[in-house]
């Protein structure tokens, strides 16, 4: 029976989209040196347009990775129980610092295209476009998740280029546990 040894969330700041295509946003990384195994229960991307784009819509994709990313931010998981331990192994890094601030940028290279998803667009300036969760994996997930074991990863990367009125924030649950 396996043991769960810690459940948490993680979110990155709000990041200003950028106008250059394959744009890493998020990666979730399991170490080499890690002795757990991570369940990524649900990876999502929010989307605020703030501005017209007539241009293709942004799609955004995820991939599995077996490289260590670096550069970005390293971002700090909330436990679902402060009673649990995180393992400092398992490494979420976010595209920039602080909400809107500078790009942070990810150094990862994308791997085999696992999900993709379009992103909304807007065609219009009236008003403010504030869309729902966005799944960056299948919603089956929750109930059967991706396992990540060691020196295996996650990239959540914007594949067509977007405008910088359009802000992301990535949001990811997940477990890590020891099998027996």
């Amino acid at each position: 029976m396996a043991t769960t040894t810690y459940k948490g969330l993680v979110a990155t700041f709000r990041t200003v989209g950028i106008a250059s295509a394959n744009v890493n946003l998020f990666t979730l990384f399991n170490k080499a040196a890690s002795t757990k195994l991570v369940k990524v229960r649900r990876l999502v991307i929010q989307v605020e347009d703030t501005g017209v784009l007539l241009t293709v819509t942004p799609t955004v994709q995820v991939s599995r990775i077996t490289t260590l990313p670096s550069g970005g931010t390293v971002l700090t998981p909330v436990p679902f129980d402060t009673a649990l331990t995180h393992d400092s192994n398992v490494e979420a890094m976010g595209a920039t610092a602080s909400d809107g601030g500078a790009a942070t940028t990810i150094t990862s290279t994308a791997g085999t295209r696992m999900w993709a998803d379009f992103k909304m667009r807007a065609a219009t300036a009236v008003g403010q476009f504030l869309f729902p969760d966005v799944a960056l994996i299948p919603s089956l997930c929750e109930q059967d998740p991706i396992i990540l074991r060691a020196q295996e990863g996650l990239n959540v990367q914007m594949v067509q280029a977007s405008v910088t009125t359009a802000l992301y924030v990535v949001l990811c649950a997940f477990e890590e546990y020891t099998e027996p």
